[in-house]
């Protein structure tokens, strides 16, 4: 009996009545043996705590008017077990209301927001943006299908999905809302560039659905935990602010649901003449906030003793129960005033996994703010693929690390909801020749490291992306090549544990 029969109510419903049990392109797999071992001592455990609240509460409670027993246990000790349970179990309500009210798509989906100069419609710029990246379309547009072969795609299904991606709304196909001219081209091109004929009349229904990923829209899943869980990791993050504040950061909050940690240098950087004195942001990733970060840390507040250095918070995705989940707006708006608020014009960005996005956002919208980049394990290159979404949130865990990121991480109530409801891949994907660019030199600016065995991107595609460079508009206008590095036999976020390896990282802070 798999993972998805024991947890039928915390599976993505993707993983159970909405796609096919499996794609062509991906043979099932079997279950490793650490997969086993970590689901019985750790998600198991953690997990039969919210079902076995409310039953020890009545067993205790009834064991207390000697229903069971003419001697009734301490009361010393029944009464602590039954005020824990109790909580556990208030909780539990708590946590399937919060459920419920963070369950619903959004009402609005922000607009695209990028222009391209070509195009007076975003949304066609973007298309052929992206699909010069794709190498082999048919497998594209296969994977965001769950592997349904595209001779099986109408041209229903194709208009559906496409107004999805860019729309980000469950669109009937003849609502006159939208450019449909448009998205009718853009089926041809998949069509053609796909090397497939499109399904004719008489050939099936060629107003039949096949089901695709549409991550926002989905129904909502999320694992219920107990309070004990958010108790660590809320401890984790006192710990946290504890070991901050002794190395000289203080927090600040901007604005509603932003914070940041902030440590001044002995000598602030003003202006972008001196690339490797400029201040330093980093954005942390998916997790239990910045205590995973802290060894990191620890390192570059001792290399960084003359540069001013930012902390950025992302609470909502740190296991804290914070449900609101600031827009990108709202963001840029909190670190613009970061900024200003400590006289920094521009800085040396640098983002983990989740925070990736983050600099995208400054990349794009604020690229003055921006004298250099560092991403590790980034997740905003070859975002019109599949892999983030699929594997986050729909791939069904067959290993160790993915059953604990399954349940610990991207089953969690608010991670689920900020992912869910909140990540769009439109505004948030990054393009080559979108990074950061030296004033003087015109070289790429940033620093990319890859882990060849993450578990979230497609690493080997997007070192392929990154190593082909920025290309050149015209033949006057020179390549620029783009530093990555690809850490053979890493995991997502294992560098973090490693020395060696997030050394290097720091190392292109002085760049």
């Amino acid at each position: 009996m798999g993972l998805r029969q024991r947890f039928s109510r915390g599976v993505p419903a993707a993983m159970t009545s909405t796609k096919p049990a499996r794609g062509s392109f991906e043979p099932p797999k079997p279950k490793t043996w650490d997969y086993y071992l970590l689901l019985a001592l750790l998600v198991f455990p953690v997990r039969a705590i919210v079902y076995v609240a409310p039953v020890a509460l009545v067993v205790l409670a009834l064991d207390q008017w000697q229903w069971f027993h003419p001697t009734p246990l301490n009361p010393w000790v029944a009464t602590p077990l039954m005020l824990y349970c109790f909580v556990e179990v208030v909780f539990t309500l708590y946590h399937h209301v919060s459920k419920t009210s963070l369950a619903s798509p959004q009402a609005s989906p922000p607009p695209l927001r990028k222009q391209f100069s070509h195009h007076t419609a975003p949304h066609v710029g973007l298309f052929e943006r992206c699909m010069a990246d794709i190498p082999d379309v048919k497998i594209f547009v296969e994977e965001w299908f769950y592997g349904t072969p595209l001779e099986r795609l109408t041209r229903h299904d194709l208009r559906r999905w496409l107004a999805y991606v860019f729309y980000s709304d469950d669109v009937p196909t003849d609502c006159p809302k939208y450019d449909w001219t448009a998205i009718d081209a853009m089926v041809d091109q998949l069509y053609i560039r796909a090397g497939v004929r499109e399904p004719l009349a008489g050939e099936g229904q060629l107003n039949s659905s096949n089901p695709c990923i549409r991550h926002t829209l989905d129904e909502f899943e999320c694992a219920e935990r107990p309070l004990i869980a958010y108790v660590v990791t809320m401890g984790m993050d006192v710990l946290a602010a504890l070991v901050l504040a002794q190395l000289g950061f203080e927090r600040h909050v901007v604005g509603t649901g932003c914070s940041y940690w902030y440590r001044g240098g002995s000598t602030p950087k003003m202006s972008a003449e001196d690339p490797s004195e400029d201040p330093v942001v980093f954005v942390h990733g998916i997790g239990a906030g910045l205590l995973m970060y802290i060894p990191m840390v620890l390192r570059m507040a001792a290399e960084c003793r003359t540069r001013q250095l930012f902390l950025l918070e992302l609470r909502y995705v740190s296991m804290q129960l914070e449900a609101n989940v600031p827009s990108q707006d709202d963001t840029l708006g909190a670190i613009s005033h970061m900024l200003a608020a400590h006289g920094v014009a521009s800085a040396h960005w640098m983002g983990h996994s989740l925070g990736s996005v983050v600099c995208s956002w400054v990349c794009k919208d604020a690229p003055q703010w921006v004298s250099g980049l560092t991403l590790i394990d980034p997740v905003v290159f070859l975002l019109c693929r599949r892999d983030v979404a699929y594997n986050f949130l729909y791939r069904e865990p067959t290993t160790g690390l993915q059953v604990i990121m399954w349940y610990f991480v991207s089953q969690e109530l608010h991670i689920a909801h900020a992912i869910r409801r909140h990540f769009w891949w439109y505004n948030n994907i990054l393009f080559p020749e979108e990074l950061p660019r030296h004033c003087s030199t015109n070289e790429v600016a940033a620093s990319i490291f890859l882990s060849s065995c993450d578990q979230i991107a497609d690493t080997p595609a997007v070192h392929a992306l990154l190593q082909r460079g920025v290309q050149a508009n015209s033949p006057d206008e020179p390549h620029a090549s783009i530093r990555v590095t690809m850490w053979e036999g890493l995991t997502h976020g294992e560098s973090l544990l490693r020395p060696h390896y997030y050394s290097m990282a720091l190392a292109a802070l002085h760049t």
